[in-house]
């Protein structure tokens, strides 16, 4: 019987190989032992037993391509069984007499499965903590068929994605204020986290004061994000659950409420405590209108000492101020007095991460845990929030990238690494600094180790054999042998690349003359009524159609014909201009909203001005960058592939060396991309702007999901880069380091700020600090 299951086991697992070549080893093995009692099945059902792996592992972009998988294997699973499978399948459900034989229990995808595969499956199917007690009752209901437990499973699914839907900002679990003594400081030791099969810790200690604001740092992918779910889910064993712990939510969706309502019911133990005071308030009343009858002496007390529990705790979360500490920091986070009232719906993705941010921080948690919370913010509202972190008299544990923002905020810096996290006093300077200098230490006791070492050996490889020498030998030997041994330092050694220097060109190069821009009036829905994140996906688009590298050939040193709308909606900027040469490094700064996208779309040609005209060197190369810079490339084809489908006259040897000289080797370089980490995706893409050896550099948000090191090699790359820089970005190192000009863009208009960027930091974060205290 064994053998017979081993069999057909590796049959089906041939198939899974075959059919989704390239799949993560460890995937495919447990989509094996999924498939393996159950081989024929239609396609619709494997959609719903395999696909969300597909989806999950990214392996599949979209639905359609699952079905098409699906469809694939279904097909290919039929001609290796036949139908003995069936035989099979049939006779196992017989009992005696060839009577059929109802299960005892629950079917289950894989026999004698553990507690960490439980755990793999319910991280990899998205099941949320919070429907834990329905999904037990779920899986405790016996089944007749695998069929009918699948069937079950969707409905589980859609049950539980229609509620998500209604959810608010916070994921917040309510604390367990009767477990631990109440202490405020976090102390977890020797506690291991393992996600999708992968240990990403192991024996490491979570050690938090209270009031202090810690940095995590680590290189992409490592597993910060997953951490911090972790935590929040108090799913680190030994984690105190009586502290309120907050995980803001990369995006709030969009509801009917307002934001301002959105956020004061985001804290869920305030909504919990107000809706059990109404409750008890209205049975008092009922009991009161009633004359007393029924109600024991008892629950009359109980309802009094609950109620004042109730106040207790209001009063110790802030209620009664609620509204008005929502309102103050909606205000610093560039929230109007109109924009509060409005409905969720009618802001853009990036405004409505800032109402995720609101409520996180509206909320006060023990513990607040952000995850890149500058990603979205203008720099305005950057430096907002840097102010009130750091005046946060809670515990904060962030992930960011953004330096200047870790070095203003943070107390403390952990470093994840090595499957370990250490620990680090100071902001992200001082760790750089102590880093390096035990990295020097350490290379220092290496190297003198290694000396010693190697003198000793000298001594006994030259007078091994000398019998006057033979003791002093041994000595020498035995001393070699208990020597300790230094381990050698880390490989720092960090991605470097460089940008060719371009052939000059005459002025000018580009030349900005009383430039305008405005939407098109079209109602409600238009562009100009939508927030700057929609509008920047449909900038997007409307530039797809027009290659960077074509502007080569198709911009003479002729104006843009502008394409004058017949009625002009909201006008983003009037009579802009300026001109852009080879030694330009401007800097766009300004709130979300303003018209800084747009510029820089302006230059590219993927927009036309409504009012005056853009001039461009004929010879003009451009290239530019993003924080969608990955959307650039088909994911299905390895990097080579897509260098190829967009540089055909080019070598395909000269276009593999370029992707290695970018650490795209080996495999790495012939592989679908879908299957590159985001750093090596990065890397892709700076080869692609390196090869279009551009004369100016376009930048819009680049260093959003870049690691550190990553970062740093840009900037490394734009100093030494002969040619023009823009940049719209909210980084203040990054503008720091790579510019030399700012200009503002806001109030209808994009001038030249006459001061350094530190300066302008001063007068904006006056503004932003005053405008939140009104």
């Amino acid at each position: 019987m064994s053998a017979v299951m081993s069999s057909s086991k590796d049959k089906v697992g041939g198939v899974v190989t075959s059919v989704l070549q390239g799949l993560d080893e460890q995937i495919a093995d447990y989509l094996t032992s999924v498939l393996e009692d159950d081989p024929l099945q239609k396609p619709d059902d494997l959609e719903a037993s395999v696909g969300p792996f597909l989806l999950s592992t990214e392996f599949a972009k979209d639905d359609a391509e699952v079905s098409s998988l699906c469809l694939r294997l279904s097909s290919a699973l039929s001609q290796a069984f036949g139908d003995d499978a069936g035989h099979q399948r049939a006779a196992s459900f017989r009992g005696k007499d060839d009577v059929p034989a109802l299960l005892s229990a629950p079917l289950s995808f894989k026999e004698n499965t553990s507690a960490a595969d439980d755990k793999l499956m319910d991280l990899m199917w998205g099941k949320d903590k919070v429907r834990q007690a329905r999904n037990e009752q779920f899986f405790n209901t016996s089944s007749i068929s695998k069929r009918q437990e699948r069937k079950q499973r969707r409905l589980l699914e859609a049950d539980e994605s229609s509620d998500e839907e209604e959810e608010q900002v916070s994921m917040m679990i309510l604390p367990d204020y009767s477990s631990g003594s109440g202490e405020k400081d976090i102390n977890v030791l020797g506690f291991v986290l393992r996600f999708a099969g992968q240990e990403l810790l192991s024996n490491a200690d979570l050690r938090m004061a209270y009031g202090r604001r810690y940095g995590l740092i680590g290189a992409n992918g490592i597993g910060k994000t997953t951490l911090l779910k972790h935590i929040a889910a108090f799913e680190i064993e030994g984690f105190p659950r009586h502290h309120r712990v907050l995980h803001v939510k990369q995006e709030v969706r969009s509801s009917g409420k307002t934001v301002l309502e959105t956020v004061l019911q985001s804290d869920v133990e305030r909504e919990a405590l107000m809706e059990e005071e109404k409750e008890i308030l209205k049975r008092q009343q009922q009991k009161d209108q009633e004359g007393g009858g029924g109600a024991s002496s008892e629950e009359v007390e109980a309802d009094s000492k609950r109620l004042t529990e109730i106040y207790e705790r209001l009063n110790i979360i802030g209620s009664n101020s609620a509204e008005a500490r929502a309102a103050a920091i909606l205000n610093g986070l560039q929230f109007s007095l109109e924009m509060q009232a409005s409905s969720t719906c009618d802001l853009s993705g990036g405004w409505r991460m800032r109402v995720a941010l609101a409520s996180a921080l509206f909320i006060e948690p023990d513990l607040l845990l952000l995850d890149e919370p500058t990603n979205h913010l203008d720099l305005e509202a950057v430096l907002w929030l840097q102010e009130y972190l750091k005046t946060y008299k809670h515990t904060v544990l962030l992930v960011s990238h953004d330096r200047a923002f870790l070095n203003e905020v943070t107390t403390d810096i952990v470093e994840f690494k090595n499957k370990t996290l250490t620990y680090y006093r100071g902001n992200y300077d001082t760790f750089e600094a102590v880093r390096s200098e035990k990295a020097k230490n350490q290379r220092r006791l290496y190297e003198a180790n290694m000396a010693k070492r190697a003198h000793m050996q000298d001594f006994i490889d030259k007078f091994r054999y000398n019998a006057n020498r033979a003791a002093l030998v041994q000595s020498r030997i035995k001393a070699l042998e208990k020597l300790e041994v230094v381990d050698p330092p880390e490989d720092d050694t960090q991605f470097r690349f460089h940008l060719p220097i371009p052939e000059p060109l005459g002025r000018p190069v580009i030349n900005i003359e009383s430039v305008s821009f405005g939407y098109p009036k079209r109602g409600p829905g238009s562009v100009e009524d939508e927030g700057d994140g929609k509008r920047k996906k449909k900038e997007k688009q409307a530039g797809e159609e027009e290659a960077e590298d074509q502007h080569s050939e198709n911009d003479k040193a002729e104006p843009v014909v502008p394409k004058v709308p017949a009625e002009i909606g909201k006008v983003l900027f009037e009579n802009v201009d300026f001109g852009v040469d080879l030694e330009t490094r401007i800097g766009v700064v300004g709130a979300n909203g303003a018209g800084k996208s747009t510029l820089l779309n302006l230059i590219l040609d993927k927009l036309r001005p409504t009012e005056g005209h853009i001039f461009r060197h004929h010879n003009l190369r451009l290239a530019s960058f993003t924080q969608h810079h990955g959307d650039q490339f088909d994911l299905r084809l390895s990097a080579v592939e897509n260098f190829e489908s967009m540089f055909p006259k080019s070598d395909t040897q000269e276009l593999r060396s370029l992707v290695g000289k970018f650490g795209l080797s080996g495999n790495d370089a012939i592989k679908p991309m879908r299957f590159l980490s985001g750093g090596q995706k990065s890397r892709a893409a700076f080869a692609l702007l390196a090869h279009r050896k551009p004369h100016i550099v376009i930048l819009d948000e680049p260093t959003n999901h870049l690691d550190m090191d990553t970062i740093q090699a840009l900037i490394e790359a734009l100093k030494e880069f002969r040619g023009g820089l823009l940049v719209v970005s909210h980084d203040q190192h990054f503008i720091e380091q790579v510019t030399s000009d700012i200009y503002v863009c806001g109030n209808n208009a994009i001038k030249r700020f006459n001061g350094t960027f530190d300066e302008y930091k001063k007068v904006a974060l006056s503004k932003v600090v005053g405008g939140s205290k009104k």
